[in-house]
């Protein structure tokens, strides 16, 4: 009978609110139901925060004391990480904000389709639409010495470029861009070649944990496939990344929340793994500043290491054999280098670094010693044949650029941080798709952002100009969007366009005639290299 009153309901509801697709309405049918039994007193854990607004969104709960812990926090951040006394670290930890939703995930390959939560395009009309990616071209990434290297291309060094998402939480603003829109736009209009899509992880009793992970699992994991499985729609790269300031510690969780997530994409050449994001304070410490003293007030590289080893074999034995898994280092992972001479056997790994340019000037003193510049933590790291990828970066202060610090976009030090990794193939991901009043959000000037205006640099801060236009301009020279076949490095060879490449008895892998899509032809050590969904093992190139 609840079922009958429930599609009853569904047709009022559609009736009374804002036009929608019938598509729409299904897909919303179990937000309907939660609805309906919100009403029964038989189920007290169903509160009003779960009901249906006149407007179509669902009314997330958050408390002004959520809004005022992340103002304290970023003001404490703000004294605490320009450490003239004691140096800064980067972190995007506590960067909250209103309520919103997440839309329906069942949409990411039709771009026809509208928005679940409003009736926005899911295809922004006024960007050129893809129909390729970089996924088609360099295949599936993974890690080759100092570099990061494609299944379809060789060992040539692939950079990839594009945008991190905000804290997936529930009511913290960031998650209504968890949408087939967004991820289209991000591509589509600002040219990104990767999304992070981070996964909101923290303890019970930490500023972070409202509407986490823990806090509301099924919410979370709805958003999070949906901005997965769109990205895949893209044929782009996406990051999927335990967003934790305090993984460590907590192991269960990311086992579960990676069995379930490498079971499901493990086996996609767009999918990246992010085991920890920014290890901080010591025992899952909720501070904004850990302390003076690495050993015992911050998350060392042992113990996430040791965590790490916890983690990646969950991801080797539930699909993602061979994916690329990327690993956070300590003091907000600005100190890479506390991974020298300790580094994970799996070979398959990269170290991820986090700068913020405003107080992360490449010439800075980076921590744990002081005595190593943050550009020359990276270059140790790489000159020990480990690749880095900046899974997090931002133009502004390390506090995201709020408050006070709005106003903190340094483009000088970003220009020179650009062109550091550009000389070292390093890929990267900009902070942050949100629209909080803060310098780092690309669309936080203050006004709630109309998800439809993704080119128009008036709706951006200065910040999202500068990312916007940077990625841009570097998709003019993007391999892969201009068909070019990349140069091998010595020791492969390459068909690039049908000629003949020797190889001495060797084995190659034939991914056939160059196009736009691929192609050529690589010489591999092994036939595991080879890409066999796409490519053929031969003894010679054609």
């Amino acid at each position: 009978m609840k079922k009958y009153l429930a599609l009853l309901a569904t047709f009022f509801f559609c009736c009374t609110s804002e036009i929608e697709s019938p598509d729409s309405i299904l897909q919303r049918y179990p937000e309907l139901m939660e609805t309906y039994s919100s009403s029964d007193t038989s189920n007290p854990s169903i509160t009003s925060s779960s009901k249906i607004k006149s407007s179509g969104s669902v009314s997330a709960s958050s408390s002004s004391s959520e809004e005022d812990d992340d103002e304290v926090s970023s003001s404490s951040r703000a004294s605490s990480s320009s450490r003239a006394s004691s140096p800064s670290a980067a972190s995007s930890s506590s960067r909250t904000s209103s309520p919103s939703t997440a839309s329906s995930s069942s949409r990411a390959s039709s771009p026809s389709a509208t928005s679940s939560s409003s009736n926005i395009p899911l295809t922004p009309s006024n960007c050129p639409v893809s129909t390729t990616g970089p996924v088609s071209y360099y295949g599936k990434l993974k890690a080759s010495g100092k570099n990061i290297v494609g299944s379809k291309t060789g060992s040539t060094p692939v950079q990839v470029r594009g945008v991190s998402l905000f804290w997936s939480n529930t009511g913290w603003g960031g998650d209504k861009f968890f949408t087939e829109t967004t991820v289209n736009a991000m591509v589509d209009c600002w040219k990104a070649e990767v999304i992070r899509v981070p996964m909101g992880h923290s303890i019970p009793g930490t500023r972070q944990y409202s509407g986490s992970y823990l806090a509301d699992k099924a919410k979370n994991m709805a958003r999070v496939e949906l901005a997965i499985d769109a990205a895949i729609a893209k044929d782009v790269y996406v990051i999927i990344d335990w967003h934790s300031h305090s993984a460590n510690i907590d192991p269960d969780n990311a086992i579960e929340f990676f069995t379930a997530m490498a079971q499901k994409y493990g086996s996609k050449d767009h999918v990246i793994f992010e085991i920890y994001n920014e290890p901080k304070c010591a025992g899952g410490a909720d501070k904004d500043w850990c302390g003076d003293y690495y050993e015992t007030d911050w998350t060392t590289w042992p113990q996430i290491k040791t965590y790490a080893e916890k983690i990646i074999p969950v991801i080797r034995n539930n699909g993602g054999a061979n994916s690329l898994i990327l690993v956070g280092t300590p003091y907000f992972s600005a100190a890479v280098a506390s991974a020298n001479g300790n580094y994970l056997t799996d070979p398959n790994v990269g170290y991820v670094f986090h700068f913020y340019a405003q107080s992360h000037k490449m010439n800075d003193g980076a921590p744990p010693g002081w005595s190593r510049t943050y550009s020359d933590g990276v270059t140790t790291v790489l000159n020990a044949g480990k690749p880095v990828f900046v899974t997090e970066y931002g133009t502004t202060n390390a506090d995201g650029g709020g408050g006070s610090n709005y106003n903190s976009h340094d483009a000088s030090s970003s220009n020179a941080w650009h062109t550091f990794m550009d000389a070292n193939k390093i890929s990267s991901c900009a902070w942050s798709v949100n629209d909080k009043k803060e310098g780092s959000a690309f669309f936080g000037t203050g006004s709630t952002f109309n998800m439809s205006s993704w080119d128009n640099t008036s709706t951006m801060t200065a910040s999202g100009q500068y990312i916007f236009n940077k990625l841009r301009t570097y998709a003019n020279s993007a391999p892969w969007r201009s068909g070019s076949n990349p140069t091998p490095n010595p020791g492969t060879s390459s068909n690039s366009g049908g000629g003949a490449s020797s190889n001495s008895g060797g084995l190659v892998c034939d991914y056939g005639p160059v196009t736009i899509y691929g192609g050529g032809c690589f010489e591999i050590s092994d036939a595991s290299d080879c890409d066999l969904e796409w490519g053929t093992v031969k003894s010679s190139c054609p």
